[in-house]
């Protein structure tokens, strides 16, 4: 009886718990547990946080205009570090078109069913292709800058992007700041332009007002690493 008990001791006190692939242990002084890894070793996901917006304006051009039509749009969405390296990034941030505030709740209105579509449920966006430059990652409190490549999708309308980018670590949160400045008046084909021109007649025509040629977004983008 003696060595049966023995033999059973040591039986389980070789037996090792099973770790499925992909798969972190973890373990108490009175429990075990399995988690799933959220890191791997080809993407390294930064989900936006709640700050991140963007700001965008057109300028209007009346010489009894009151300032340019603007406004301050919550933006959402992730970008992904290939093999975590920063200068394989892609991205994709959409911006809240129900959250158009320029002061005036009819010309909100107005611009999110004719400039943005809303009603069609066309998307405002900015799809980051890629990040241009040597710089594989931000140091503690350090700030880089970089160019990006990519695409805005406004009102059912696209246009190809390049535009310079600042990324600044700070207490765990990164701070990507860039401007676009893009040609919303010609409609030929081309880089930072896109063809808005119909859209801003008829803002023009509503307002009662001149709008200026050029569209800018402006955006603060708060990202966080998922990968914990």
């Amino acid at each position: 009886m003696k060595l049966y008990l023995l033999s059973l001791i040591l039986i389980l006190s070789s037996c090792k718990q099973y770790v499925p692939p992909g798969a972190i242990a973890s373990s108490t002084k009175s429990t075990t547990s399995l988690a799933t890894s959220r890191c791997d070793s080809k993407n390294v996901v930064f989900a936006l946080q709640e700050a991140s917006s963007v700001a965008w304006s057109v300028a209007q051009i009346d010489t009894n205009a009151k300032g340019p039509l603007s406004s301050k749009n919550p933006a959402s969405g992730q970008i992904s570090l290939v093999k975590g390296q920063l200068n394989q990034a892609k991205g994709l941030i959409t911006f809240n078109i129900g959250s158009t505030s320029t002061g005036d709740p009819i010309r909100d209105r107005l611009l999110q069913e004719v400039l943005f579509g809303m009603s069609t449920l066309n998307p405002f966006r900015v799809n980051i292709n890629r990040l241009i430059g040597s710089s594989t990652s931000v140091a503690t409190g350090a700030t880089v800058t970089m160019q990006a490549d990519g695409t805005l999708e406004l009102g059912g309308r696209k246009s190809s992007l390049l535009f310079p980018i600042s990324i600044t670590e700070s207490g765990g949160i990164y701070l990507l700041k860039g401007t676009i400045v893009v040609n919303a008046r010609d409609t030929r084909p081309a880089l930072n332009t896109i063809s808005l021109n119909d859209k801003f007649q008829t803002i023009e025509t509503t307002l009662n007002s001149k709008l200026g040629s050029t569209l800018t977004l402006t955006f603060d983008l708060h990202m966080k690493n998922t990968c914990t």
